[in-house]
């Protein structure tokens, strides 16, 4: 069992997230007043589920915990579900908050390594991580054949496809693009 205090949007009560079992056993209840309405899925689970610190309050157990229980879980489905009803245009993580493209690059940014780089083109409308390779003049060559992983985005925000994969909604497409580079970054220091 996984126990989680959250400091509520008022600031006066704090909620306990409950989370027991694993996988397709997995049962989460949470003591706000949504939770308590049949154990309604609600903004605290969700918010734990896509690693949202903001509002956690000690002692509560670590939030890397919740990746190996949500493993074949229903909740992940059921947490995209409700970010897309509640058309959450952020997203929360590890602890940063990312609010927009530009947000989202400077995260990237802390990530990379020195074999890859990032090439972000605010008029193509898209963020791409490539293989790092450069001219012997110094500068940096984007060939195709050195692309890992390509996100593109309307001006809106209303559209994104992650190496033409389509999605709806930042918070989801922001987040699937940064695990796909964290993939990827490993699979690189694997071969290394």
């Amino acid at each position: 069992m996984l126990e989680y205090r959250i400091l509520s949007s008022n600031g006066y009560n704090i909620y306990k997230v409950k989370f027991e079992g694993k996988g397709k056993d997995l049962k989460v209840f949470c003591s706000c007043p949504a939770g308590k309405k049949g154990g309604k899925f609600c903004k605290h689970i969700s918010g734990l589920i896509n690693k949202d610190t903001t509002n956690l309050v000690e002692p509560s157990d670590k939030i890397e915990a919740l990746d190996d229980i949500l493993q074949g879980s229903s909740l992940l489905s059921t947490n995209e579900n409700f970010v897309n009803k509640k058309g959450k245009n952020w997203f929360v993580y590890n602890g940063v908050k990312i609010c927009n493209i530009d947000d989202l690059y400077n995260y990237l940014i802390k990530i990379i390594n020195d074999k890859t780089m990032i090439k972000y083109n605010k008029e193509t409308k898209n963020i791409g991580l490539f293989k790092a390779e450069y001219f012997s003049n110094g500068n940096p060559k984007y060939p195709a054949k050195n692309k890992i992983t390509l996100m593109e985005y309307s001006d809106d925000l209303n559209w994104f496809r992650i190496d033409r994969q389509p999605y709806t909604y930042f918070a989801h497409a922001g987040q699937k693009f940064i695990e796909g580079i964290e993939k990827a970054l490993r699979d690189i220091y694997k071969k290394v």
